[in-house]
């Protein structure tokens, strides 16, 4: 039986896929969908995409000059969306290299925990050998103090 996902997760899935730079293969990988369903989202939304565009659109609304001059002009605001639109693509890429470099110091913790856990390990095996000879000595030393104690009264 095939797994149902919300059109909400869909849409999520569609946008990350359409605004990143990984692969699709990665993007499906990393939400957890097999690589042809995400494509099938893909494709279906590009027709829904193009059957929205196919639309004609109504003709623009004469405004007066004074509201025109009022506010910005679409121009202006397309600007805005694509400077707003850069810095959120640059603070994209470092908080990716961020995420990168924290990567790579999970990598250099986990190898030095191996390291303290392979020398904790090697310690407790060589402080239970030493413990053990402790405990034969103690037992030859009681051996060797009966037999002194026997000579010593003869």
């Amino acid at each position: 039986m095939a797994k149902k996902y919300s059109e909400g997760f869909k849409k999520v899935a569609i946008r990350r896929a359409e605004n990143s730079s990984r692969s699709r293969r990665e993007i499906a990988k990393d939400i957890g969908v097999p690589l042809g369903t995400l494509n099938s989202w893909l494709y279906d939304n590009k027709l829904v995409d193009s059957a929205v565009c196919a639309e004609p659109l109504p003709p623009p609304k004469k405004e007066p000059k004074e509201d025109r001059l009022s506010g910005p002009t679409a121009e202006q605001q397309l600007l805005e969306v694509r400077r707003a639109n850069k810095n959120l693509m640059k603070e994209n890429q470092k908080l990716k290299s961020e995420i990168h470099g924290l990567k790579n110091q999970s990598k250099v913790l986990s190898t030095s925990v191996g390291y303290w856990r392979d020398n904790f390990n090697e310690y407790n095996k060589a402080n239970r050998a030493f413990s053990e000879a402790n405990s034969e000595l103690e037992t030859q030393n009681k051996i060797l103090r009966g037999i002194i104690s026997f000579l010593a009264g003869m």
